[in-house]
């Protein structure tokens, strides 16, 4: 689904299947539990967070990406998730 710029949801429905989101702090409990969920519903989950873990290990093992440290959202994009614990 190629676009110009992140896509408005104003009716905060979910993106898109194949659309592309980037979670902040992916390996928490609730973060991760989402990520699943929106895989699951055919959306393209990846995060980062700031430590691997047994949680990030099993999302990377799960398909999701996941990257260590600090980053850039990816370029494609259509909506970041930010959790409160970061």
């Amino acid at each position: 689904m190629p676009t110009d710029g992140p896509v408005p949801c104003p009716d905060r429905s979910l993106p898109p299947p194949d659309a592309s989101l980037w979670m902040l702090g992916i390996g928490g409990c609730g973060m991760s539990g989402l990520a699943r969920l929106l895989a699951a519903r055919g959306i393209r989950v990846g995060g980062s967070d700031e430590a691997a873990s047994d949680v990030t290990r099993g999302l990377e093992a799960d398909g999701i990406v996941v990257r260590i440290g600090k980053g850039s959202v990816p370029a494609d994009a259509v909506m970041v998730i930010a959790s409160a614990a970061i």
